[in-house]
């Protein structure tokens, strides 16, 4: 009885435990998608040298319940998504990235009762890309779709370079759209965007932003994030809702949480934001950047629930009307700062609707406008 307890014990610690897979070569690479994962279902991977894809036509690969630390070795010339789908828990950790595509990481993440780890990686990018109007665009990845108690984790990680698209519906430096079930949660923590960010829209439904646009869903918490780059949406239409945010866009009114985050980079649109359109919270957060929106320019949101220690000393300019830090907070603003420059037919030093507001400082020089419109 003993022996064949053991025996059990041994079987099943064979089965579960993970298959190690070292990479030296392209060669060995491409092999990942070899792998019997009946017989291999959980699989660590780990790069050991520095890989050139320069004239390999390479095929996306697809990870699942994977673990793949690139030891921070780089990987270059890559003319597809290092991995086309990545379902299952994954951890994705260490890896230098040097691409002219799109989703250099990833192109489609997808979670279904399962976890999904992205940290210490570096992008630069050159990315050039026309699009049907609809197609969903990001520096690092494409797009995440979270279900059923699914949590992500993206932290620790800079993108840096070029990015443009022509007639996208979403772009971001780096990842284009993350859309999760309310019983989900999201984390995006330490994230830089250095990459310049254009676009020309002609799909009157588009955003962009430094690091993500969300689509809907669960709790989503951005804390220590910085965008440096600069964004350019041109129009190809009168009206519309193209909207530009400095960190994060939104679909809709989200229970997003913003902490200590800042925006440095200008910000250019219809409708332009120094950090996030959409927020439930934001604490701690800054704008540095010149906000030019052509129908609206606000210094950090647009609709906020609370709002406390926040921040705005870019200058704001718009066609018709511009808002120091945002143009409404529905419950609390404590502690709000304006000295930047505004410009535009409406002005608001600090924002048009307040419920209750304490400590709110208007430095800013415009020849007339109001603090606060209550």
């Amino acid at each position: 009885m003993f022996f064949l307890l053991l025996f059990f014990i041994i079987a099943l610690y064979e089965f579960v435990s993970a298959y190690d897979v070292n990479i030296n070569t392209v060669e060995d690479f491409e092999k990942i998608g070899l792998i019997d994962r009946l017989k291999n279902p959980y699989i660590n991977v780990f790069l050991m040298k520095n890989l050139d894809f320069f004239n390999v036509t390479y095929k996306s690969l697809n990870l699942t319940n994977a673990v793949f630390d690139g030891n921070n070795h780089v990987i270059e010339n890559i003319g597809a998504s290092l991995f086309q789908y990545v379902f299952g828990n994954v951890t994705i950790r260490n890896l230098k990235l040097d691409s002219s595509c799109n989703g250099a990481l990833a192109n489609f993440i997808y979670l279904n009762s399962s976890n999904c780890t992205i940290e210490y990686i570096e992008l630069n990018e050159k990315i050039e890309i026309e699009c049907d109007g609809n197609c969903i665009v990001g520096g690092l990845v494409n797009q995440v779709v979270l279900k059923n108690d699914s949590s992500l984790t993206i932290q620790n990680s800079i993108s840096a370079g070029t990015l443009f698209c022509y007639n996208c519906a979403s772009l971001s430096g780096l990842i284009g759209e993350i859309d999760s079930s309310i019983n989900s949660q999201v984390y995006l923590n330490f994230l830089e965007n250095y990459a310049n960010i254009s676009s020309i829209c002609t799909n009157q439904h588009c955003k962009s932003s430094g690091i993500s646009n969300l689509q809907s869903g669960g709790i989503i918490r951005i804390d220590n994030c910085a965008n440096f780059g600069n964004l350019n949406v041109t129009l190809g239409y009168q009206s519309g809702d193209a909207y530009s945010c400095g960190i994060v866009c939104c679909s809709s009114e989200l229970e997003l949480y913003i902490r200590n985050t800042q925006n440095e980079g200008s910000v250019s649109s219809f409708f332009s934001f120094g950090i996030s359109n959409y927020v439930h919270n934001i604490t701690l957060s800054k704008n540095y950047g010149t906000i030019f929106g052509y129908q609206v320019a606000s210094g950090l949101f647009q609709n906020a629930v609370f709002s406390e220690w926040v921040e705005n000393h870019g200058d704001i300019e718009s066609e018709h009307s511009c808002y120091g830090i945002g143009i409404n907070c529905h419950e609390l603003m404590y502690y709000a700062l304006n000295d930047g420059i505004m410009k535009g037919n409406n002005v608001y030093g600090i924002a048009y609707n307040v419920n209750k507001a304490f400590f709110l400082l208007n430095k800013a020089f415009f020849g007339k406008g109001y603090l606060v419109m209550a």
